[in-house]
């Protein structure tokens, strides 16, 4: 890339808006050329996210995932019972 861009802020501005919080934004290597980590207001909010980034034309595929904080039992990874210990 001649003259990379830093896209934090546009991405900000679009988790802003489905409600959620940007943790993180990466660039890396392998399957993925980027990676961001959002913490939405439910799991609907990253799934608007990822559906706004690919009507945009900006991204070519978009994977949502949930991630569970290691101490949460499997059987209980349900969307609701997923969240950071307190």
């Amino acid at each position: 890339m001649d003259k990379p861009i830093d896209r934090t802020e546009p991405i900000r501005t679009l988790v802003e808006k489905a409600g959620g919080k940007l943790i993180a934004a990466y660039m890396t290597t392998g399957p993925h050329d980027v990676v961001i980590v959002t913490e939405p207001a439910d799991g609907s909010d990253a799934v608007a996210v990822g559906m706004a980034a690919a009507a945009s034309g900006a991204v070519a595929e978009i994977e949502t995932v949930r991630a569970c904080p290691v101490p949460v039992h499997p059987r209980a990874q349900s969307a609701s019972q997923c969240r950071p210990p307190d």
